[in-house]
C-alpha cells in the first residue's frame, strides 16, 4: 500500500494500464451482430447441391484468385448419406483442408 503512495505517476499509470486491457479483453470477448440476415435454402437434391456449387466455381473463375483458394468439391457422383462442409477463415483458403477432406472422401463423405 505505501509503495503506491510514493510513486503516485507510476500508480496512475498502471491503472490506466489495466483499464485498457479490461476494456481489450471485453472488446475481444464481446459477441458481434451480423448485418447480413442469412435463411437457409438447402438443396432439394445432389444435382442443384451440384449445380449450386458449379454456380460458385463459374463466379470464382471470373476472380483473380490462386488456384488452391477456389471452391473444391469430392464427390462420389450420387447422393451419400454423410456430408462435410468445411469453411475457412479471411486468412487461409481451401487448401488447409485438402489432405483431411481425403480422408473423409475415403470413408464415403
Amino acid at each position: 500500500m505505501n509503495w503506491f503512495k510514493s510513486k503516485p505517476k507510476l500508480s496512475i499509470s498502471l491503472g490506466i494500464l489495466a483499464a485498457m486491457l479490461f476494456i481489450l479483453i471485453f472488446m475481444a470477448f464481446k459477441p458481434f451482430a451480423l448485418h447480413t440476415t442469412f435463411t437457409v435454402n438447402p438443396a432439394q437434391n445432389y444435382e442443384e447441391a451440384i449445380d449450386r456449387v458449379e454456380s460458385i466455381q463459374s463466379e470464382e473463375a471470373a476472380l483473380d484468385l490462386h488456384p488452391e483458394c477456389t471452391t473444391h468439391v469430392q464427390t462420389h457422383d450420387q447422393k451419400t448419406d454423410k456430408v462435410i462442409v468445411f469453411f475457412h477463415g479471411f486468412t487461409s483458403c481451401p487448401a488447409q483442408f485438402v489432405e483431411l477432406g481425403q480422408k473423409f472422401f475415403e470413408q464415403g463423405y
